[in-house]
């Protein structure tokens, strides 16, 4: 309802109405701060309709009568208003409290319509005669609007009470960080102290494809896109910005790149806006996908249920409505954990059939990249880009802005003069992990897999020690258990377990750890109640603190299994398995066993995933046989150069990218000098992914020379992103003189 609707809807009321059903519970709110309000209206009430006081700094009363009109007040209402008032001063009233005679202080005239300028003239004149003109005030119907909604917001929403428990439950539950990103702090961390605005970008189009279709429908796709002239080139877009243009969004992005945390500020950021304006703007109504799959409930009976959490058991008919008019936004989070393509179809369909009914409902859903493939029909979909120099500088910055700033700026120059950790810590989550083990060890790991370990040890071990709490139980005995419970969920496709899964899997262990069945629960409670590695997420389940941690475990039950590669190789080609698999040839230190098994076990399909898969396991291990490397490499790099389909071509680069390959980046730099305008803005992008210092002169020569507004778009983008003082001077010059290079 508007300003406009809600003076209509006063302007309809009786004044007994508009008396009892906002006057009195406005004078009556905390807000206001009037004492003991009487509703006086009679005949004998000489313009007195209601009668309060207010104490004042010296805790003296002020008594103040409001004459209460639904009328518009013109010159010829005066007469009437001036005797009212005039009777109001001229008459004492009792006081119920003492049952004394007590004069009034001051008059308040308010009316839900209009008044005329010449009426408020003439009125104040005739005062300003008695000296009265101070001690009476007029509100018309525009104020008094302004005064409910600033005071007394439930006035206009019948369901306010309900929707107030709603935002301010969902409100309490996202406003502190819960996550690793809290570990280790002696106070939660306040979402909003610690979050940085993400940037999206927006792929070039290429055809939505499974990567399970099959080679028929890969061909007639192939041929169409063959047809279809290349319309939009990758463009940046700021998160907000995009959340607000498009209803129907998915946000796709790496293990760990913050799409719940956005998710969740989202959702916190609407509940504070309908908090403060008191008035039902946007619903947030926060929804994980994993156990929607699980619960068996059709979408929108599991809506309510989600309202039913915070405590709104009564929503249904309320919600209905909202969801018709699009008031409501549903934050779907986790597609690619429903990890199997049946839960995924499932959860697609029912995706689909609710937005038939209900098309003005928005809904922004996240994944990973590798867990998604243009399923959900009409949804743009953008991908959550890596930190940059400037947002890992915030984010440290905000992370040690309350503990030790120092510390933060000498974390800041460790991961700056570090190109491999750099790239590590353009991701949340693992800029989070190197901030919990700098606080612990002023120095960093230089490889993901050991931040994973070295994380492990502090929260298994050394948080507790630090806070001189004694263990129970040892950290090895729980890091085996961890990974025997991390496998388990892996192979079910699902990141919650139930205690009784997790009592039944422990305690098939606990014979070789000299535990006994009587350990169980103070075994499980000691792991999620000290380590934070493991989560309760109601009374009977649990789960990881973040997925990566269960892949990480996963993989190194992997390593340790004596038939290892044999399950990696049943699961070679499940987006779910990715992680799992990366982080196992991380672990193993040389990737070539696994490679090799690969090419030899598994045909190579039309989507080259064994091959872009071999791409990503040799950039995270330590060493791959030269002459191995360099095949992997040719390979990928033929297949960037000469893929008829446009997102073999990004696959293959972004492997490329993580392997930064000196050959690669002399190639790509190669390209700026090729005569195709769209390989050469290509060519500049790749280089910004990659990162190499090695590229900034050939780069600031495109800069400066190239023709083509696109090419030196990406060059400026890539540029800005190095952060070397050599950049500085040609990007203020791109900025003075090239109006076209956004």
């Amino acid at each position: 309802m508007n300003r406009k609707e809600k003076l209509e809807m006063l302007q309809r009321l009786d004044e007994k109405t508009l008396t009892k059903n906002f006057l009195i519970p406005l004078y009556e709110s905390e807000g206001m701060g009037c004492k003991n309000v009487r509703y006086t209206h009679k005949s004998m009430e000489f313009g007195k309709d209601i009668i309060y006081y207010i104490n004042d700094e010296y805790e003296r009363r002020i008594y103040t009568a409001v004459q209460i009109k639904k009328i518009k007040i013109t010159t010829s209402e005066i007469d009437t208003i001036q005797r009212q008032i005039f009777e109001s001063f001229g008459e004492p009233f009792t006081d119920l409290l003492d049952g004394k005679k007590k004069n009034i202080d001051r008059i308040i005239v308010l009316t839900s319509n209009e008044i005329i300028e010449q009426a408020k003239d003439s009125l104040y004149a005739t005062l300003k005669g008695a000296r009265l003109e101070r001690l009476v005030t007029l509100i018309d119907g525009n104020e008094f609007v302004c005064l409910l909604e600033k005071k007394l917001p439930q006035a206009f929403w019948d369901q306010y009470d309900c929707f107030n428990k709603y935002f301010s439950n969902l409100k309490k539950e996202f406003e502190n960080i819960k996550e690793v990103s809290a570990i280790g702090q002696m106070e939660s961390i306040p979402l909003e102290d610690i979050y940085v605005s993400l940037k999206l970008c927006e792929k070039m189009k290429g055809l939505p494809l499974r990567m399970d279709t099959n080679l028929k429908i890969f061909e007639e796709k192939i041929a169409r896109d063959k047809m279809v002239k290349q319309e939009k080139r990758d463009r940046i877009i700021d998160t907000e910005k995009a959340l607000n243009e498009h209803n129907k969004l998915m946000i796709t992005g790496a293990p760990g790149s913050g799409k719940t945390t956005l998710l969740r500020h989202l959702a916190l950021k609407l509940c504070k806006e309908n908090l403060e304006k008191g008035e039902k703007i946007q619903a947030p109504i926060p929804i994980t996908l994993g156990e929607f799959s699980e619960s068996g409930k059709d979408l929108r009976e599991y809506i309510d249920k989600v309202f039913e959490k915070f405590e709104f058991p009564k929503a249904k008919n309320y919600v209905e409505e909202d969801l018709k008019q699009g008031k409501c936004v549903l934050l779907l989070d986790g597609f690619d954990e429903l990890a199997t393509r049946e839960r995924q179809d499932k959860v697609t369909s029912q995706i689909q059939g609710f937005l038939k009914k209900y098309p003005k409902a928005r809904i922004i859903a996240t994944s990973r990249i590798a867990g998604y493939h243009d399923e959900l029909k009409g949804f743009t979909k953008l991908e959550l880009m890596e930190f940059d120099d400037k947002q890992i500088e915030r984010f440290i910055d905000n992370w040690f802005k309350k503990t030790d700033p120092d510390k933060g700026k000498s974390m800041f120059k460790e991961i700056r003069k570090n190109k491999q950790i750099k790239s590590i810590a353009q991701n949340p989550l693992m800029i989070s992990i190197i901030a919990i083990i700098y606080e612990e060890d002023k120095e960093l790991p230089q490889k993901r897999v050991e931040l994973y370990e070295r994380c492990v040890e502090v929260l298994l071990s050394k948080w507790d020690k630090k806070k001189k709490l004694k263990n129970r139980y040892p950290s090895d005995s729980k890091e085996f258990i961890l990974k025997k419970l991390a496998f388990l969920g892996h192979c079910k496709n699902k990141r919650i377990l139930t205690e009784k899964e997790i009592m039944e899997d422990m305690l098939k262990h606990f014979p070789r750890l000299g535990l006994k069945e009587g350990d169980a629960k103070p075994f499980l409670d000691e792991i999620w109640q000290r380590s934070y590695l493991l989560r309760q997420v109601s009374r009977e389940r649990y789960d990881f603190l973040h997925l990566s941690f269960q892949e990480y475990f996963t993989a190194l039950e992997l390593k340790d299994k004596a038939d290892g590669i044999s399950i990696i190789i049943r699961h070679l080609q499940e987006p779910w398995w990715e992680e799992p698999i990366l982080l196992y040839a991380g672990l193993s230190k040389d990737a070539c066993e696994l490679i090799r098994k690969i090419q030899k076990k598994v045909p190579e399909d039309i989507f080259f995933r064994n091959l872009i898969l071999s791409g990503k396991c040799i950039s995270i291990a330590d060493y791959t046989p030269p002459e191995l490397k360099k095949d992997i490499i040719n390979k990928l790099w033929d297949l960037y150069k000469n893929a008829e389909f446009e997102f073999l071509k990004d696959k293959a680069i972004q492997a490329l990218s993580l392997i930064k390959s000196d050959n690669i980046i002399n190639l790509l730099i190669n390209d700026l000098k090729d005569k195709d305008g769209s390989v050469r803005e290509r060519a500049a992008w790749e280089l910004g992914n990659i990162g190499s210092d090695k590229a900034i002169d050939p780069l600031i020569n495109s800069l400066e020379k190239d023709k083509d507004v696109f090419v030196r778009g990406s060059a400026a983008w890539t540029l800005g992103n190095v952060g070397s003082d050599k950049t500085v001077d040609p990007l203020i010059n791109l900025l003075g003189k090239d109006k076209d290079s956004s």
